[in-house]
């Protein structure tokens, strides 16, 4: 065997090597790209609990439920509440929404989120905050979001009382399902 031919033979295993390494650093990214969107995904989730523990908390609690009532009779303190937790909403949709552009969110997450955004916007205070703070977000996120607001109903309001109702017919629903 000539030094030609051994030159030849290290050539071929240093290409299956890289050829090995490239396999294995793709790899490696595919698995980064997942955990970087699990991790993402979390954050989201954190971030809405977060939001919904903090709109439970006595503070917020009675501002949130007038935002969901048929009662729009804010005070001054009231609707500084209410633009604060909608600005958030609005804050934590953005950033949803430049990350799907950017590849970063599933199609399927993004509907998911894009639904609750819309729950939001059928409330009428929802409205007159996002018309009135919409020219400070990205203006593809202001588009979409004025899309979904034109295509979204208003909410209809439930009563304590229908809420109730609503509980007992359940409950009933599946007493009679079950047989008990």
């Amino acid at each position: 065997m000539s030094l030609s031919d051994l030159a030849l033979i290290g050539s071929f295993v240093s290409g299956i090597a890289v050829l090995i390494s490239l396999i294995y650093l793709g790899a490696q990214v595919r698995q980064a790209t997942k955990h970087q969107r699990a991790q993402m995904l979390e954050s989201r989730t954190s971030r809405i609990a977060d939001w919904n523990m903090r709109v439970a908390e006595p503070a917020l609690a009675a501002v949130w439920n007038k935002a969901l009532s048929a009662n729009h009779d804010f005070t001054t303190v009231e609707m500084r509440q209410l633009s604060s937790v909608v600005r958030t909403i609005f804050a934590i949709a953005e950033v949803a929404h430049l990350q799907h552009e950017e590849g970063l969110i599933s199609a399927a997450a993004f509907e998911s989120m894009r639904k609750n955004w819309a729950a939001i916007l059928s409330l009428p205070a929802c409205r007159v905050l996002w018309r009135q703070f919409r020219g400070g977000y990205d203006a593809s996120f202001a588009a979409a979001m004025d899309e979904m607001l034109a295509k979204t109903p208003l909410a209809r309001s439930l009563s304590v009382t229908e809420f109730n109702r609503a509980i007992a017919a359940e409950v009933a629903a599946s007493r009679q399902k079950s047989g008990a």
